[in-house]
């Protein structure tokens, strides 16, 4: 059994003084007994309410890329804490970045998107005012749901549909950073990793759910993995019987190790913790497994991974692409509801 779940009604009143701290605190900010900056640009936060991998990046991905039908011609920046980067202070992105720089979800989507100014500052409201100072004036902000003290335009919850919100605990028995109700700040909320034969009225349950916490509109995606690419960039397709070690230093691996089985026939999991900074010695276990599993062998990562392994690491290491996949035909229906919310 997995120990997290032996520990989680011992941690159980640990979690009720945390959600009732969190809980206490929104109520100061809903009241304006605290203060919230509200800002001159357009700032839709793409946030969540647990910790790990819910699958924020791939929407902002998808946002910037549908930017123009968002924003229009308005001057596009992105704004992240850039977890797990080595630099302090305010950081923007440059040619030169790495993960160190400007931390791995940030250059992930920087190098997809050059045109797009990436802002890396802890405080949100900093690094807000310097995308502004620079012409900005649509801005997404990652993880920004419980940074109260910067007031958005716009708040998207996405929530994980294998760790339903209301089915979990406060921190540290669970995963919620606060009660799961405070989705209802959002107006819209995006259940991600969903099933791609997810059944409508399923659907149609879970949004009642959330809709009943406040929420106004629920949309439900899946993951739409690519190709796989190759060192030099490009997309490749390799035999089925290849040998595989997969490596991943996500907050939930499951997906992709599962969609490296469906590609291939032998798949061996090297897992390491979120945003895990690969040492050498990491290195090396993975060439040592490459080297024992034959010359055929080869190494395939998340994108995430990518940005922090491929200074490292060359050979052999292909990574696996993902976007999100919009259920049910409403993808033009969701970019519709976002503009009306930006443009009200």
């Amino acid at each position: 059994m997995n120990i997290r779940r032996l520990l989680r009604w011992p941690l159980a009143p640990f979690g009720w003084c945390y959600g009732g701290i969190m809980g206490a605190r929104n109520m100061l900010y809903d009241k304006g007994l605290m203060a919230s900056k509200e800002h001159s640009a357009t700032v839709v936060c793409i946030g969540n309410i647990t910790v790990g991998g819910t699958g924020k990046t791939p929407l902002i991905d998808f946002l910037i890329t549908h930017r123009e039908r968002l924003f229009g011609q308005e001057r596009l920046a992105v704004v992240s804490r850039g977890y797990g980067r080595k630099t302090c202070g305010m950081v923007e992105a440059s040619p030169d970045a790495t993960a160190e720089t400007i931390g791995d979800e940030p250059l992930m989507l920087y190098e997809r998107h050059r045109d797009v100014s990436f802002v890396i500052d802890a405080d949100r409201n900093a690094a807000i005012e310097h995308a502004v100072s620079h012409g900005s004036q649509g801005i997404l902000m990652d993880d920004g749901m419980q940074h109260r003290s910067t007031r958005a335009s716009l708040y998207i919850a996405v929530c994980d549909y294998n760790r339903p919100v209301w089915e979990d605990m406060m921190l540290p028995a669970g995963d919620l950073r606060e009660p799961w109700r405070g989705i209802g700040r959002a107006k819209i909320a995006v259940i991600s990793k969903c099933p791609d034969d997810m059944r409508q009225e399923e659907a149609d349950a879970i949004a009642q759910k959330l809709e009943g916490a406040g929420v106004e509109r629920v949309f439900f995606t899946a993951i739409d993995y690519g190709m796989l690419v190759s060192p030099k960039g490009r997309e490749v397709e390799c035999a089925t019987c290849c040998p595989v070690v997969a490596v991943a230093g996500v907050g939930q691996p499951k997906p992709f190790y599962d969609q490296l089985r469906r590609m291939f026939e032998e798949v061996h999991e090297m897992t390491f913790p979120d945003h895990h900074d690969f040492t050498p010695q990491d290195i090396a276990k993975i060439e040592q497994k490459l080297d024992a599993l034959g010359q055929d062998a080869i190494c395939v990562c998340t994108e995430k991974d990518r940005a922090r392994l491929t200074r490292k690491v060359q050979q052999k290491m292909f990574t696996l692409p993902i976007r999100v996949k919009f259920l049910f035909g409403k993808q033009d229906h969701f970019i519709q509801t976002l503009r009306s919310y930006v443009h009200r």
